[in-house]
């Protein structure tokens, strides 16, 4: 009996050594993952399966990476609402308004009226029963297809204007002042003050007609600016789209984004396609593009952008309406692809592209199964396609680009993850503001690995990715944000 309880006590205390080992060495692995901070490649998923990430390598030896900024926007700061003495009432799809928003309310304040015209806050003018004369002009007539105009130059695409392209009645000479920079101080110098002549034969356009010189016209961005001034000068005069006509004073060929214009209002003409001296019934020159309140990053508040969203996507045809579903998110990724827009750039090389899309789409949808993760070239697809698919987006992903312009027409719920190249700043904060604007959450990354840089190529880590993704999941979807 007494050898079999030594025999016993050896196997108790064998079995005891290796349980010690085995912690001791469990032990050591912990400490040692704990102090490489690779503890944060471990993930538990929706479905409660605990995993681990490990990022594939980009193609290059990589360096230290900086952390990304990451920023949250909550609700803009309204401005200008308490102190505005103007008391402009208009319709909006059939809603009653009163705009007292700035900067609207300033240049209302700031009218100068000279017979039938009148300039608002030297950004815009507003012109009744003025004659256009296409014979006062030169240049191309522009909408020429693409193929047509190769390497064309961007100067040879707007007309120049000589006094007498406008008449107006106005007293004595139109004294007003727009910005040097500013085109409309060149329509202003070609505009005859005096009283309307005979009219009868000509051709006479009702309505309001909104001319726009457009710049970046096929860039989604900038031509946003144009659609978002439009609709202003729209909203000011209390004319609804379907009486709206818009002037393009300008030469461009037939370009991408035309359609979308011819969607939001009634009708679009062409300057250089007038046959002869037109009346134009209700005249509004708006707002440079580059001068737009969109245009303008710094500003706490940009108004109207709710109203501008719903009208941009009923009349498209797309609901405005979105529930946030945090058990079923629509999270969309969009890429840059190369694509030609416009005669300069005839190979239709695009900067700014991301080199790893597959991967970035895998590891956000390991960690929410079950949740509709995509990725898609925004700029191939038709307008209202673009606009069905971001009307629906909870999280939006993408490069720095013109594409981001869609946050605009996110859910109010919605967040934006940016990215940023080495070599392109994150001072360009067009899509920042507009988050800011709206408050909707953001996150921004910028590479500072030129590594990481192949080409036109960015590798972008993708567990930084999921980090950025779920922290404006987690605060779109826990912090009573709705």
């Amino acid at each position: 009996m007494k050898f079999l309880g030594l025999k016993g006590n050896h196997q108790l205390f064998h079995a005891l050594v290796v349980f010690y080992f085995v912690l001791f060495v469990g032990l050591l692995f912990t400490w040692n993952v704990f102090i490489t901070g690779s503890v944060k490649n471990v993930y538990s998923n929706e479905n409660g399966h605990v995993f681990i990430l490990h990022a594939v390598s980009p193609p290059v030896r990589a360096v230290t990476q900086k952390q990304p900024t990451k920023l949250s926007f909550r609700k803009p700061v309204f401005t200008g609402w308490e102190n505005c003495s103007v008391n402009h009432k208009v319709s909006f799809m059939s809603r009653p308004m009163t705009l007292v928003a700035e900067p609207v309310c300033s240049w209302l304040k700031t009218k100068s009226v000279n017979g039938n015209f009148t300039g608002y806050g030297e950004n815009f003018a507003h012109l009744t029963s003025v004659i256009v004369n296409p014979e006062r002009a030169s240049g191309r007539r522009g909408g020429e297809n693409i193929t047509a105009v190769w390497n064309q130059k961007e100067q040879d695409e707007y007309i120049e204007l000589k006094p007498g392209y406008f008449s107006v009645y106005c007293q004595g000479s139109l004294d007003y002042a727009f910005g040097e920079k500013n085109h409309l101080l060149q329509w202003k110098e070609a505009t005859l003050c005096k009283p309307t002549r005979n009219i009868s034969g000509m051709v006479k356009i009702k309505g309001l007609t909104i001319a726009v010189q457009r710049y970046e016209y096929v860039n989604l961005y900038h031509t946003m600016t144009d659609y978002y001034n439009a609709f202003l000068m729209m909203l000011i005069f209390n004319k609804s789209p379907d009486d709206t006509t818009i002037l393009w004073v300008d030469s461009h060929p037939s370009g991408g984004l035309d359609q979308t214009w011819k969607t939001l209002f009634s009708n679009t003409i062409r300057a250089g396609h007038l046959r002869g001296p037109t009346v134009f019934e209700d005249m509004v020159w708006s707002i440079m593009g580059y001068d737009s309140p969109l245009n303008q990053h710094n500003r706490p508040f940009t108004p109207y952008l709710e109203q501008f969203r719903e009208f941009f996507l009923t009349r498209h045809g797309v609901s405005p309406a979105k529930t946030l579903d945090c058990a079923h998110l629509n999270v969309l990724f969009i890429w840059r692809r190369d694509y030609i827009a416009h005669p300069r750039n005839p190979s239709g090389l695009v900067k700014r592209k991301i080199e790893n899309e597959a991967e970035l789409l895998e590891t956000v949808r390991k960690v929410v199964p079950g949740h509709n993760v995509t990725g898609v070239q925004l700029d191939a697809l038709p307008m209202r396609q673009q606009l069905e698919l971001v009307a629906n987006t909870d999280i939006f992903l993408g490069m720095h680009g013109a594409g981001l312009a869609h946050t605009l027409f996110l859910p109010k719920h919605g967040g934006l993850v940016e990215f940023y190249p080495t070599y392109w700043s994150p001072s360009n904060r067009h899509f920042r503001a507009m988050a800011m604007w709206r408050g909707l959450q953001y996150q921004t990354w910028q590479n500072r690995d030129s590594n990481k840089e192949i080409k036109y190529y960015t590798y972008i880590p993708p567990l930084t990715v999921l980090s950025m993704f779920l922290e404006v999941k987690n605060n779109i979807c826990n912090d009573g944000i709705r």
